[in-house]
């Protein structure tokens, strides 16, 4: 069963992916907030303490393994729980030395993806 107030950020470059996730997750009862890129995700960290965090590794500029870092060393976030959603195997190692919590690759099953969140909340 899941939380019906979890608030969940979103953090990918690309809107389709964003839009995708925000669409599943909504229908599942969750509130969203979403993150184009990782700079936008660090001001809305800097205000904002989700009870989860799908974030995508590889971005422009801001990655999430910079997104990662800030995270894990934030004393407001960094017990909060960290999904990489990723098409980047190679960069998986790393973020799990910063403190990744688990990891989905795309394409994604929506299945998978749902049972992931719900476990980890």
């Amino acid at each position: 069963m899941c939380r019906l107030s979890a608030q969940i950020l979103i953090i990918d470059d690309e809107i389709e992916v964003v839009n995708l996730l925000a669409n599943v997750l909504g229908r599942g009862h969750y509130q969203t907030t979403q993150a184009l890129s990782g700079a936008q995700a660090l001001d809305i960290l800097q205000h904002q303490t989700p009870d989860l965090i799908l974030l995508d590794l590889a971005m422009p500029g801001v990655d999430g393994l910079d997104v990662l870092r800030f995270i894990r060393q934030s004393p407001h976030l960094c017990k909060v729980k960290v999904i990489a959603v990723t098409a980047r195997p190679q960069m998986v190692k790393e973020a799990q030395q910063h403190g990744l919590d688990e990891v989905l690759y795309k394409p994604l099953r929506i299945a998978t993806l749902l049972n992931t969140i719900e476990a980890m909340l």
